[in-house]
């Protein structure tokens, strides 16, 4: 069945006076959590490779590599549709991560201009955002999304 199907049997039901719970759990569920895991799967293979900064002044190296991969990653994933009941807590965690994108380019551009006191709380902040939005995924049922 298709999550278009599916939809239409939602509004069916819904129409019909029926409980109009057909699509919010089934196929839009599941469908949300493969393509936004699909999309997580893809970003973290490409990033695979980029080694990690372990000091303040490989973040802008890093930055220049991971900040289009991101960026391309976050539209992706703005393209995936939630069922209704997600929606809110998805776009929360889409939210999160904006904010590690704006965390990592205040990191880099503060270590650019040779301020290691600036970059270092942008660091700290990244981190925690990281951590925060791997459990904003898990809690959206997106298993692979939480590996950040």
């Amino acid at each position: 069945m298709s999550c278009t199907w599916g939809a239409f049997h939602a509004r069916l039901a819904l129409i019909v006076g029926l409980s109009g719970a057909i699509g919010a759990a089934g196929c839009g569920a599941s469908d949300f959590a493969s393509k936004a895991n699909a999309a997580c799967n893809t970003y973290q293979a490409r990033t695979k490779a980029i080694r990690k900064p372990t000091t303040l002044s490989a973040i802008p190296a890093y930055a220049d590599r991971v900040l289009p991969l991101a960026r391309a990653f976050i539209a992706r994933l703005r393209s995936v549709a939630p069922p209704t009941d997600k929606r809110t807590a998805y776009q929360d965690y889409l939210a999160g991560a904006d904010h590690e994108v704006t965390l990592l380019e205040g990191a880099s551009s503060a270590q650019r201009s040779g301020d290691a006191r600036r970059a270092a709380p942008f660091a700290e902040q990244l981190s925690t955002q990281v951590r925060q939005d791997n459990a904003k995924a898990t809690a959206l049922g997106l298993k692979d999304c939480a590996k950040g």
